[in-house]
């Protein structure tokens, strides 16, 4: 029975990742990869936030691959009787378990765009190549099917590996959530990186017990027979419920590129790629009134900007802020245009959401919309 609970528990992770990944993908693909698309002269860009997106990508994939690897175990366990683990099924546990905390700081680093936790990056990838150098190592030299290690010494030495592999990942996680919280510029981004930083650290320990446990044999062919606590579905759910909220939520995902200028159909857009637009009268024509509108929006643009910092209280350089948030631009790209440093950008992207009343890009351009097209 409780084999079977968890086996379901699985399946819903494995679902659950697989729609945050989807979900990911999906914007990925939205984005074009930040390509330009020409028409009739001009370019369309797509604001990049590809670097976020990508490490966001990244960190699902590996969500993703843990909960398939382990729907696969407890299958062959419950459906097919079948214990014994070939070496490739055991490698790429290890390799998994090292990968997921060194994604999640990958993406943790974008989130933040820490400048800080550099040395810590490098740091965790010389730590995570080592730990899955050793893993592999010990599982192809001295590992039965069952994970055991028949050999004392090598036990020994294992278990010594793997309490400096638990201390090692502990500190690289709790080093780098405590600098991604103190860079936040929202509180959406503390609330995600506390949960998955607490909850990789607990699947880390857990993880580590319960190999040191097969290693010696405690828990013969199975442990999963022996009803051991597993909390690993439960965080792989936890974990792929909790990127799928922020990645729908988050700024990174659908406000990092230009909009084609609404004077302009996806039609037309076809027939001046293909050459059907008729004579290039017609074509100065349709340039003129794209120009003509396009002043006209961003004047209406400007003046609802002005209005809305009148109202909030915010400064001339908040303001500026807002406008290049509203218009898609990444914290290192705002920086760059304004020549100020990216924690400058933070503190007043911080101060602008605190007088909005936002707690995200999203809500920022929510609030901006309203202006522009007020209900009613």
């Amino acid at each position: 029975m409780y084999t079977n609970l968890v086996f379901i528990g699985y399946i819903i992770a494995m679902f659950l990742s697989l729609l945050c990944l989807t979900l990911i993908l999906v914007v990925l693909a939205g984005k074009d990869f930040g390509k330009e698309r020409p028409f009739s002269g001009r370019t369309f860009t797509c604001r990049s936030g590809t670097g976020c997106r990508a490490a966001a990508g990244i960190f699902a994939v590996t969500i993703f691959l843990t909960g398939v690897l382990y729907f696969i175990f407890y299958y062959r366990e419950t459906v097919q009787n079948q214990f014994e683990l070939a070496l490739p099924f055991r490698v790429a546990d290890y390799v998994l378990c090292c990968l997921l905390p060194f994604t999640w700081l990958l993406l943790l680093r974008q989130l933040t765009d820490s400048e800080k936790n550099g040395d810590l990056l490098k740091a965790a990838s010389s730590f995570t190549i080592t730990r899955m150098a050793v893993s592999i190592a010990v599982t192809y030299r001295f590992m039965g099917p069952y994970y055991e290690i028949e050999m004392g010494e090598a036990r020994n030495l294992w278990h010594m590996f793997q309490i400096f592999f638990i201390s090692g990942a502990l500190f690289l996680l709790i080093r780098y959530g405590i600098y991604g919280i103190q860079a936040a510029n929202s509180p959406l981004k503390r609330r995600y990186i506390i949960i998955c930083t607490v909850l990789l650290a607990a699947m880390d320990i857990e993880q580590s017990f319960i190999e040191m446990g097969l290693a010696e044999g405690k828990y013969g062919i199975s442990a999963w027979a022996l009803e051991v606590p597993d909390m690993t579905g439960t965080i792989v759910f936890l974990l792929s419920l909790a990127t799928l909220l922020f990645v729908f939520k988050e700024d990174f995902s659908p406000l990092f590129f230009r909009e084609t200028p609404e004077s302009v159909s996806e039609s037309q857009v076809a027939a001046a790629c293909s050459g059907e637009l008729p004579g290039a009268d017609a074509l100065g024509t349709v340039r003129e009134q794209e120009a003509a509108q396009e002043e006209h929006k961003e004047a209406t643009k400007q003046k609802q900007l002005d209005l809305l910092a009148e109202r909030y209280g915010l400064t001339a350089r908040e303001r500026e802020v807002m406008e290049l948030v509203y218009e898609g631009y990444t914290n290192p790209e705002i920086s760059q245009e304004l020549y100020i440093s990216v924690n400058t950008v933070k503190k007043h992207l911080q101060h602008t959401y605190e007088k909005l009343g936002a707690n995200s890009r999203m809500e920022v351009l929510r609030l901006i919309n309203e202006q522009n097209h007020p209900p009613g």
